[in-house]
């Protein structure tokens, strides 16, 4: 019996990804003096409601290689300018994959582009999408973001809060 088991130490042992890891979303407000709206005007993001977390997942070497985002996210969206403000759920979910840089969101989604963020030239945007995108997450200005698909309906949060 001693043979085996020293036997099967010897094996060459498959390599074990980390566990994946799981934290909650911060629940942070967020203000900007200069929205990214083509008409800029200021916005504040408050949080109304979050139990969002965000899960990662590792290779056998430690990288992460995919990040999952769940959870109920509400926010309070406001032209700090006007004062008109709306309430919006933007729990997504969605999920980044790092090798190839993807971006994929499902469901109420909120995304906010400065102007270049999309390539040079292009304008501000702040929209949400009830659907599917997919986005190329570059590095503005060098490497711009980039909208690969959208499906569903978009509501854009510079007319509506405009």
């Amino acid at each position: 019996m001693l043979i085996v088991v020293v036997s099967l130490a010897l094996l060459p042992g498959r390599a074990v990804a980390q566990a994946p890891d799981r934290e909650p979303i911060p629940t942070q407000d967020l203000s900007l003096d200069v929205g990214p709206c083509p008409d800029p005007f200021s916005v504040s993001f408050h949080v109304l409601e979050n139990n969002g977390s965000t899960i990662d997942f590792f290779d056998d070497q430690g990288i992460k290689v995919r990040t999952i985002i769940q959870g109920r996210v509400v926010l309070e969206i406001t032209n700090t300018d006007t004062g008109v403000s709306i309430v919006r759920n933007v729990s997504g979910p969605a999920t980044i994959t790092y090798a190839d840089h993807i971006y994929v969101a499902r469901g109420s989604t909120l995304f906010f582009f400065f102007p270049g963020d999309l390539g040079p030239r292009t304008p501000g945007s702040m929209f949400i999408n009830h659907g599917r995108v997919v986005q190329f997450l570059g590095d503005p200005p060098e490497v711009p973001h980039e909208i690969l698909s959208q499906t569903g309906v978009e509501e854009d949060l510079c007319e509506t809060l405009g």
